[in-house]
């Protein structure tokens, strides 16, 4: 069974902005529909139990040869039996093992270890299960039935799927679609491809999801499986599900259960409750949820079924979570963990971990936060679940800024900002999978246009051949005339554009020549760029304000010549350095100057440059001083990154190139910040988020700080070395 559950990938649901006279009346269909289901699921039909005393009948009538009273009975524990009364299938299917074990043969044992493989797994008991289903591998293997191997790798993957090992699930999968290509088993290539999508679908890798599941999809309907078609229905429902498209994932969910009343399989109606029960909770309609979350809990305790049980405590604590009682949510959290604990499902252990570290956090009790995230972000590494890794990191970053532990809140603030960089982000990933539909429904559209366009043209053809090569000649003596003349406006426009070109590249090189000469060539590069016709840009930059400390009592005491002669011995230097970094130098103020990293060109990472700028500019400094080439000096450096607005300030007759912004603004109140606190390098928190090997610099947070001008406090970080 390859059914998706999206229970274990949804901690935070929230609802999209719907229409919702359409999601009230699909909402309300869901409800009759429901009532149909479980009308119908309380018993097997008049026909089916007919269908069923017919299959006993073969089994029990020993004239019947071996491989037909086999498979007869193996049909009636499956459908009779399998997904409706389990703990029966599992007494039966041991009568089919020793059948054949008595009559030497071995198909009869591999029907009766299959029905007690799928009985186990069902009931999460892993270990038990993949003890049958080796039995099997190993007898067919002797037999070298490739169909069955084929069959038996794809249980095995469930199993890996189900504990957490998808590298083992993935090569399960991808050997039985192998080996059901050779053979040409469509529904067996089918059933592979719905639990891979399965796999990269907990991994949130939901285009590749989406194309396994098309695939499956295309091959059912092909085959006239409606069962089959509705399955993958429902796992790509789940898919939009977990993107938050709940429009959709109900369109998907309705398909599918339109096939489903008129089954007896219980375990599809529990993954049926439990998924409208999150659509519900999505609504926000909390009472419905929890009475469907309910609903599929009894069914699954029913049937044994402990990771069904504990998926339903999830969701059942996640509608407390967000109910705000967090006591009756760490109650459920906490249950589901026991469960997952017993069937090793450690996709669902980091899960329920992280939503334990989450409610603590809104308890204030951070040091149980920070310990139960921890474990579910080490049982996320360990299976490579991206998302839980950022959800952990998210309640990690959160408890360890309110504890001021400011290395290890920094630590999962970068983490969990590379995880986003790896992850499809939803809107993203909704869109790509919009057109990816539209893609294939476009393809299917043209096909046909071009299918009917082709057959009307063969039609003509055989009607009027003649007339359609008069029509042609005439068309291609027309084509060739416009090519020509297309030909010859095309010269002339090119000797023109060389012309012109020639002309303003000489002006251009004599323009900046002299423009050089006055400002940066960086700059001067970009304002004579067509991008700043329009007078100015926004970008993201790192801005750095330079101050030399007591400036004012060196330069009452001396002649301007001195003071001159004091200035260009220091910045000179300084100017090379910030060069050498990828900066310019916009502003020289008497005793400092303002630069920015970044504008007007960006070479890569601009708060990098600034730092590592600074921290050169400090130790040249030094060595100067102690060697007695400067007199004893001492500066003060602000950097801060952000948005800052560049391009031509002044008058038709006098313009400057100019950076401006807030930025710019914070850049100089945060160099302000060295004279109070006896430093020389301090920068803002978005300059050391930008900071790449963190670990090689010794730094101190001096806390969120209230500045001039700005209504939130702005975290500052002093910088000591590397």
């Amino acid at each position: 069974m390859f059914f998706n559950t999206m229970t274990s990938k949804r901690q935070d649901i929230r609802m999209p902005i719907p229409v919702v006279n359409q999601i009230t009346n699909q909402y309300a269909c869901f409800k009759w529909l429901i009532l149909i289901v479980l009308i119908y699921s309380s018993g097997i039909s008049v026909n089916a139990q007919t269908q069923l005393d017919s299959l006993y009948a073969i089994w029990q009538d020993k004239a019947q040869v071996d491989s037909v009273r086999a498979k007869a009975y193996y049909k009636y524990i499956w459908e009779g039996y399998l997904y409706s009364n389990p703990d029966s299938a599992l007494v039966l299917a041991k009568n089919l093992v020793e059948y054949g074990e008595d009559q030497k043969y071995p198909k009869a044992k591999n029907y009766g270890y299959n029905i007690q493989g799928i009985v186990h797994k069902n009931k999460s008991e892993y270990s038990k299960a993949m003890e049958f289903q080796e039995k099997s591998l190993e007898i067919y293997k002797k037999q070298k039935d490739k169909k069955n191997i084929a069959s038996t790798l794809h249980n095995m993957a469930i199993i890996y799927r189900r504990t957490g090992n998808h590298k083992k699930a993935l090569k399960c999968y991808n050997q039985s679609i192998e080996i059901n290509e050779e053979i040409n088993n469509q529904k067996g290539i089918a059933n592979s491809l719905a639990g891979t999508g399965v796999i990269y679908s907990i991994q949130g890798n939901y285009s590749k999801a989406i194309n396994c599941y098309n695939q499956g999809l295309r091959i059912n309907e092909k085959l006239g499986d409606q069962g089959g078609v509705a399955d993958f229905q429902i796992n790509i429902g789940a898919v939009y599900f977990d993107q938050g498209d709940d429009t959709k994932a109900l369109e998907y969910f309705n398909k599918g259960l339109n096939f489903y009343k008129d089954q007896g399989n219980q375990y599809r109606l529990s993954e049926i409750l439990n998924n409208i029960g999150l659509i519900s909770q999505n609504q926000g309609d909390y009472g419905q949820a929890l009475n469907y979350f309910k609903q599929s809990k009894a069914i699954n305790e029913q049937l044994d079924n402990k990771t069904g049980v504990a998926n339903d405590l999830n969701c059942i604590g996640l509608v407390y979570n967000n109910l705000g009682d967090h006591i009756k949510a760490l109650e459920y959290y906490t249950q589901s963990l026991n469960i997952r604990k017993t069937v090793n499902d450690k996709n669902g252990m980091a899960r329920s971990e992280i939503n334990i570290g989450v409610v603590y956090l809104a308890q204030d009790n951070y040091s149980k936060s920070i310990e139960n995230c921890q474990k579910g972000y080490q049982l996320a590494v360990s299976i490579n679940n991206l998302l839980a890794q950022r959800d952990a990191c998210k309640c990690l970053y959160d408890a360890f800024k309110k504890t001021r532990q400011v290395n290890e809140a920094l630590f999962y603030l970068e983490k969990r900002r590379l995880l986003d960089d790896s992850l499809n982000l939803k809107e993203t990933a909704t869109k790509l999978q919009q057109m990816e539909f539209k893609k294939e429904q476009l393809a299917d559209s043209l096909e046909f246009s071009k299918k009917q366009a082709i057959d009307k043209l063969k039609l003509e053809k055989s009607e009027n051949t003649k007339d359609a090569l008069i029509i042609g000649a005439i068309l291609l003596m027309l084509l060739v005339g416009v090519i020509y003349y297309g030909y010859k406006q095309k010269q002339t426009a090119n000797r023109y554009l060389k012309e012109r070109n020639a002309f303003e590249i000489e002006n251009k090189k004599k323009a900046m020549t002299l423009f050089s000469q006055q400002v940066s060539p960086e700059v001067a590069k970009e304002l004579l760029s067509d991008s700043y016709k329009s007078g100015a840009n926004k970008l993201r930059a790192c801005i750095m304000f330079l101050d030399i400390r007591n400036f004012t009592p060196f330069s009452e005491s001396r002649d301007a010549a001195e003071i001159n002669q004091y200035q260009n011995d220091v910045f000179g230097f300084m100017i090379d350095i910030i060069s050498e970094h990828n900066g310019i130098i916009n502003q020289f103020m008497g005793d400092g100057f303002l630069a920015s990293f970044g504008a007007p060109t960006s070479p890569g990472n601009h708060s990098q440059n600034a730092v590592n700028a600074s921290l050169e500019i400090l130790k040249e400094l030094e060595d100067r001083c102690s060697s007695g080439q400067l007199l004893d000096t001492k500066i003060g450096i602000g950097l801060h990154t952000g948005e800052i607005v560049t391009g031509n300030v002044g008058t038709a007759k006098r313009r400057q190139y100019s950076v401006t912004g807030n930025t710019v603004i914070l850049a100089s109140r945060i160099e302000q910040l060295n004279k109070q606190f006896k430093s020389e390098l301090l920068l803002s928190k978005e300059v050391f988020n930008d900071l790449t090997d963190v670990e090689k610099y010794t730094f101190e947070s001096l806390g969120p700080i209230q500045l001039k001008g700005r209504s939130e406090p702005v975290e500052v970080i002093k910088l000591i070395s590397t």
